[in-house]
């Protein structure tokens, strides 16, 4: 953590999230099996005198990710941040607080919950408002297309 004001926020924002019992999706991208893997979460206890905080699936489900950073997705503050996993326990799951906590813009946000309900409509509360997602972004094979059509 940088400065004691940072990291003041990102406690503020964990008390917020686990007082309000608002779900946060954890996500991390498996290039191996080319997918996301997402799970739909809740705060079971956070510390700021250890700076980590610890999650817990929604559907008692186990953690299947991969070692390294992970991404978390907050729909209600609509924040997003980036965190390195300390440990992984069945559907136990606990991070290092993020250096940093980014608020996103409508478009992004509505961009990112766009591609959180094609995987899984229930992941979202509210719906994208400006943004919606097209058959291209939902299968990732832009560059196919574009070749597809030059070669016709």
């Amino acid at each position: 953590m940088s400065d004691k004001k940072d990291q003041k926020e990102i406690t503020r924002f964990f008390n917020d999230v686990f007082n309000s019992e608002n779900q946060l999706l954890i996500w991390q991208f498996d290039e191996r099996a080319n997918k996301r893997l997402i799970f739909n979460t809740y705060i079971a206890e956070f510390d700021p005198e250890s700076n980590s905080v610890s999650f817990q699936t929604q559907d008692s489900n186990p953690f299947e990710l991969l070692p390294g950073t992970i991404y978390l997705y907050n729909e209600k503050n609509k924040s997003i941040f980036r965190a390195e996993q300390i440990s992984t326990q069945s559907n136990f799951l606990s991070i290092h607080y993020p250096e940093e906590l980014k608020i996103l813009e409508s478009m992004q946000d509505d961009k990112l919950k766009s591609i959180f309900i094609a995987v899984n409509p229930s992941f979202i509360t509210h719906r994208p408002k400006h943004y919606q997602l097209r058959i291209f972004d939902r299968d990732g094979d832009m560059k196919a297309r574009i070749a597809k059509k030059k070669k016709a």
